[in-house]
């Protein structure tokens, strides 16, 4: 599940990844790079510095992770999917 996608009102990919955290794609000047935040008050603070630099960032992810802080936490669910130390 993504929280948003590359569009023409979006700078930014964000989702949650099978290696933990929530990783934040970024298209800025038509290099992409990628921000592995360990928790989503990181997230919304990247969020917030990239939407500061001028970057399109919809408001509506920062409210849907702000509501699942107060609703389940700040990191649950973020945890890897699989081992990564068993290759």
């Amino acid at each position: 599940m993504s929280y948003c996608r590359f569009s023409k009102d979006c700078d930014v990919y964000i989702y949650i990844s099978c290696y933990g955290g929530i990783m934040i794609n970024v298209k800025d000047d038509g290099c992409v790079y990628g921000i592995t935040c360990k928790s989503r008050s990181e997230a919304i603070s990247e969020l917030s510095k990239l939407q500061n630099k001028g970057l399109k960032v919809p408001d509506s992810v920062i409210t849907h992770l702000n509501d699942e802080i107060r609703e389940i936490g700040d990191d649950t669910g973020l945890e890897a999917d699989f081992d990564t130390n068993n290759g």
